[in-house]
């Protein structure tokens, strides 16, 4: 009696969610192969080290953490031993700046993203005119949307919140995290969870100060990173794999015959049971072309955009500024070249020598697309510009590093859920795709997505 072949499975892109489908199919009877096109794991996740007079710098290329709320990625981390390598984010004395065009001010106490949940503490603060105040204090009199409609994260906050909660918090904080024009991005597939507690509670404040109420308090912070960067993540988990991963091997098509599909690379022909394309969605629809013409066009719709970001090592004493938060946002309306600012070396441990102040800022979002027509040079010298104006600097950065996503940021749309079940609908059986440009940007949904297609191809 013969014994019946292995499937084959191949996996294109070894980036997170083509590492954790492979780690989620370790113990299926399978043959499975990664295939990358660049020389190394971990798509945007990747790590640096930036040289400065007092010791190396750890620097990110893309994400510098991720949530616990959502517990898919902490748990493969666990999963794959980096649990002692886990870091906390700090607890600074603020946890994050908005810059007005009187300066740089503390998020308001008694405020959940852009929620106002204590009141009494909401009016003392600063950073709101007396007429947003009362805007954003009437929301819990707004009757809730009737339907299920989506609709755009501008028209949802200005609706329930009023224009002055979307420009200094909405735009900067919410969009700011997709990199997307809030009038373009979809609530349902960013932030549904504002819609839920609308509809359950008919009202966000009403719906805040009841969740807060009923929830016990937690010693599990709310962001977690890696202590080498976390770029340890990718690295780590490739390590942990005995599958075959090929980097430097672009894909040039695949096709389907009777039996299987083919993956055609420069010099060789894969054959594959099942097929999980977790490039992004652009790159997906050029190589699903041939094989599905159908699921290629709906791919092609999901728009992308890019950004960029310059991490520079300051010493500390030509910093007037004390950094004692995560960072700054930056809303359109005060009319500065960049996005927002993180303050890594704040914001984590093991980032920088103590007597460095790492500082990453970003451009290239809805606003600052025309910085990414500048020249590392010109963006550059714009950046130090701004960053001595907000942050008080005398001195010249020791080192820099600024780096670029061309067209990297997938752009959920309103209407992108919809899209997505398209997407899935029209693929052929055991043909999948994954990544961040479906079912959310963070690694924790990344990873749960790979790992339920790994779940269904097993049967689990």
């Amino acid at each position: 009696m013969t014994t019946p072949a292995k499937p084959n499975i191949v996996i294109v892109g070894a980036g997170l969610a083509g590492l954790s489908a492979a780690w989620y199919l370790r113990d299926a009877d399978a043959t499975v192969t990664v295939i990358e096109s660049s020389d190394n794991v971990g798509g945007k996740v990747q790590s640096q080290i930036l040289e400065t007079p007092s010791g190396d710098a750890i620097i990110e290329t893309g994400p510098d953490g991720f949530l616990t709320r959502k517990p898919w990625a902490q748990t493969l981390a666990k999963e794959i031993g980096l649990d002692d390598e886990i870091i906390p984010v700090n607890d600074t004395p603020e946890r994050i700046y908005i810059l007005t065009k009187q300066g740089l001010r503390g998020m308001p106490d008694g405020l959940y993203l852009l929620v106002p949940t204590d009141l009494d503490a909401f009016r003392k603060s600063d950073l709101f005119s007396l007429g947003g105040k009362l805007r954003m204090a009437v929301e819990q009199y707004i009757p809730p949307k009737s339907d299920d409609e989506d609709e755009s994260l501008a028209d949802f906050i200005t609706r329930r919140l009023g224009a002055e909660a979307l420009d200094k918090l909405g735009e900067p904080l919410l969009a700011g995290v997709f990199n997307a024009d809030p009038d373009k991005q979809s609530i349902l597939a960013t932030f549904p969870n504002f819609r839920k507690i609308e509809k359950d509670y008919g009202s966000l404040i009403k719906g805040m100060q009841a969740i807060q109420a009923k929830q016990s308090p937690s010693s599990q912070p709310n962001l977690i990173s890696f202590r080498d960067g976390m770029g340890a993540f990718a690295e780590n988990l490739a390590e942990k794999l005995t599958c075959d991963i090929r980097l430097n091997t672009p894909v040039r098509e695949v096709r389907r015959t009777k039996e299987h599909y083919t993956i055609q690379l420069d010099n060789e022909v894969l054959d594959a049971d099942y097929v999980i394309v977790t490039t992004q969605a652009d790159t997906a629809s050029f190589i699903l072309h041939d094989v599905a013409p159908a699921t290629s066009k709906l791919l092609s719709r999901i728009r992308y955009s890019g950004i960029a970001s310059v991490t520079l090592a300051y010493r500390r004493k030509d910093v007037a500024h004390p950094l004692d938060a995560y960072g700054v946002v930056v809303p359109s309306s005060v009319g500065v070249e960049i996005d927002g600012i993180q303050f890594a070396s704040s914001k984590w441990n093991n980032r920088a020598p103590d007597d460095i102040a790492l500082i990453r800022a970003f451009f290239g979002g809805p606003q600052t697309r025309h910085m990414l027509d500048h020249d590392d040079n010109t963006a550059l010298e714009i950046v130090k510009r701004e960053l001595v104006t907000m942050l008080g600097i005398t001195g010249e950065p020791l080192n820099h590093r600024l780096l670029r996503w061309e067209q990297g940021y997938p752009q959920y749309d309103v209407g992108h859920l919809d899209l997505v079940a398209e997407i899935e609908a029209s693929l052929p059986d055991n043909l999948f795709v994954a990544g961040n440009a479906y079912h959310g940007v963070g690694l924790p949904d990344t990873v749960r997505y790979s790992k339920h297609i790994a779940d269904t191809i097993q049967g689990k």
